[in-house]
């Protein structure tokens, strides 16, 4: 079973999708073995999958993307047609927007594109091989369910920080002919159903009991608080979204969206076939007259993230001191630098990715309006994006806790295995003048905020001050931990920060902007008109503690 959890729920009637499974119901059974209770069997029976397993990028056979300079060069066209097509452009209303109408005014960007196409040497429409997620091989060797939520979860999670929120739980309303608009909180099932011979059930990922009744694919959701469903949207069209978005994102879950080929062997029983399919479902429930008021004040206090454990307990009166400040970024250039790594990155893994998005832009001597109409696709698909929606969202003001929210998840979808630090793994330790120690190392993601009065260092995990008592580790200490991949031998903390920060900054590279710090002003402090100019930066460190309660505070 994995150490660690992923996300916390809005409220106690919502519950954490990774929490602990506690009873869990009994929607399946195992023939000769009726004592056995549904959780057992989920612990005992081990699943192989059977379906040849890979990702699959496109028919197109793989050899070699754009190089950089025409990546670099792909962005600039695209920037300009993104801002063409901004409401904000001036663009006349009686001229529809065309790559006729559009191309005169991108004849710079698109020529230095054809410039950048043409002295790329042996340029073809050949894609890289994708790396595969370590989830596929586990299920190639075999493993049990229960080891393998947290990581389906986790992928569902991290291609959107607006689908995690939705898998914790949001405010919401719903439209029913014969009742009108209803409140309530509004979840996101990621249901997992198995169908072999023996064995059979359909059961949620993160409560592990077998889910609510679908809501009708008809029903009309709305949340204010989200990007998804701002505006009243079908349930079945959301769902279709979300679907395409995490096939976009995530080409491994392919297998699980349509259907895995397994051989199950549980106990008392011979090894028996079937099929393991991952499926989204949505659950409303209702709020009763007496809530209804407390929903937005319940939504407007919790801080949704990626949390590595569950329930974690903010204090109020610090949450209250979080909440009140407003972060506003001075430095332009930063902002822009920031928002221009991100899209840099999107652009390299949707041309990498897609063979026909790739083909359109090197064809052989592409004319100008050709070109244009490739960049628009390209510009479509990434206006489309959740992850890069979820990735570049930094304003020149947000508030505080929303900064935390939202970086929390930009780390925590960084690497499973960040994730698994980030929520505490057994370990051995070895500090100087200290004999060797067992308990719980966990990595401490943190955000220093500094103005000319006051100094802040808030936990992303907690949203509060790190424990006085808890110190970041020596950089000297050894730890040996007990959770693959850490584990093939002792690290120096030195050793293992620094293979931490190289993950989190490959997979995403505006952190590293973020670690380097940036200018700051900071409003509304304890209800001060006035702002303070100040800086903020992102912090690593590693903590130790005898158990996840004192590292977390739960």
């Amino acid at each position: 079973m994995a150490d660690q959890q992923l996300l916390s729920p809005v409220s106690p009637a919502v519950a954490s999708p990774l929490a602990e499974p506690a009873a869990i119901a009994p929607v399946c059974s195992i023939g000769s073995s009726p004592e056995m209770v549904w959780e057992q069997q989920m612990e005992q029976t081990l699943f192989k999958a059977t379906t040849p397993l890979s990702v699959e990028v496109s028919q197109a056979s793989a050899l070699q993307p754009l190089p950089p300079p025409a990546i670099e060069a792909v962005q600039q066209l695209v920037q300009i047609i993104r801002q063409l097509r901004s409401p904000e452009s001036g663009w006349p209303d009686d001229l529809p927007q065309t790559p006729e109408t559009l191309a005169p005014y991108v004849i710079e960007e698109a020529q230095d594109l054809l410039d950048a196409i043409a002295s790329a040497p042996g340029l073809c429409t050949t894609l890289p091989t994708q790396p595969q997620p370590a989830l596929l091989n586990q299920w190639k060797q075999g493993i049990v369910l229960q080891d393998a939520a947290p990581q389906l979860l986790w992928w569902v999670a991290r291609s959107g920080y607006e689908l995690m929120r939705l898998m914790e739980g949001v405010p919401a309303q719903q439209f029913q002919p014969d009742q009108g608009w209803q409140q309530g909180i509004l979840r996101l099932e990621v249901v997992l159903d198995v169908q072999v011979s023996g064995i059979s059930g359909r059961f949620d990922l993160a409560t592990q009991q077998a889910p609510q009744a679908p809501l009708d694919s008809e029903m009309l959701l709305q949340a204010e608080s989200n990007d998804f469903c701002c505006l009243p949207t079908r349930a079945i069209d959301l769902l279709q979204r979300w679907t395409e978005q995490l096939q976009a994102t995530t080409p491994g879950l392919r297998h699980w969206l349509e259907g895995l080929q397994v051989e199950a062997l549980a106990p008392f029983h011979r090894w028996q076939t079937g099929t393991v399919q991952l499926c989204l479902s949505l659950e409303f429930i209702t709020a009763e007259p007496a809530e209804e008021n407390a929903l937005e004040t319940e939504d407007a206090k919790h801080i949704p993230a990626l949390l590595p454990l569950p329930g974690a307990i903010v204090d109020e009166d610090i949450a209250q001191v979080i909440e009140q400040p407003v972060v506003q970024f001075t430095d332009q250039k930063w902002l822009q630098e920031y928002s221009s790594i991100i899209m840099r990155q999107a652009l390299t893994n949707l041309l990498s990715t897609q063979a026909e998005q790739l083909e359109r832009l090197i064809t052989p001597a592409p004319s100008l309006t050709n070109l244009v109409k490739a960049t628009c696709a390209i510009a479509a698909d990434l206006n489309a994006s959740l992850t890069l929606r979820s990735r570049d969202f930094l304003q020149q003001t947000m508030k505080l806790e929303m900064l935390l929210s939202r970086l929390l998840w930009g780390v925590s979808s960084s690497a499973y295995e960040v994730m698994q630090l980030m929520g505490g793994v057994s370990a051995t330790l070895l500090q100087p003048h200290q004999p060797w120690e067992r308990g719980i190392l966990r990595l401490a993601v943190c955000l220093n905020v500094k103005t000319t009065t006051q100094e802040w260092r808030l936990d992303l995990a907690t949203g509060l001050a790190p424990k006085s008592h808890l110190a970041l580790l020596d950089r000297g200490a050894i730890a040996q931990i007990d959770t693959p991949p850490w584990n093939s031998s002792p690290l120096l903390i030195e050793q293992l920060q620094t293979q931490v920060e190289t993950r989190i900054t490959e997979a995403v590279p505006e952190l590293r902007l973020m670690m380097a710090g940036t200018q700051i002003d900071l409003e509304d402090l304890n209800g001060n008109s006035t702002s303070q100019p100040g800086a903020i930066r992102l912090e690593l460190g590693f903590e130790f503690g005898s158990d996840r309660i004192q590292l977390l505070d739960l």
